[in-house]
């Protein structure tokens, strides 16, 4: 549960930007990959069932980020279909 999500994810239209950050010392899972708006606020993780390609590859160095897809509400989830990028710096 994240507080003011609701708010916080109000602006995410297809095409926005997310800021993709890796959270090592999550106790929950070691590999998580914690997901920010334009604002920086948090918007929520990439699914643990789908990161760890992706955090090995932040782990190596590349830039990970994405783009909104598709964003929907069920009840009280808010559904976020990413599409993820990587740049090799």
């Amino acid at each position: 549960y994240i507080e003011g999500i609701a708010k916080k994810t109000v602006e995410l239209a297809p095409g926005a930007f997310l800021v993709f950050r890796r959270e090592p010392g999550n106790s929950h899972d070691p590999l998580a990959i914690l997901i920010l708006n334009s604002q920086n606020e948090k918007i929520g993780y990439v699914p643990h069932t789908k990161n760890e390609v992706l955090a090995n590859l932040m782990d190596g160095g590349k830039l990970l980020f994405g783009r909104v897809e598709e964003k929907r509400t069920q009840g009280d989830w808010i559904h976020i279909a990413v599409k993820v990028y990587m740049r090799d710096i």
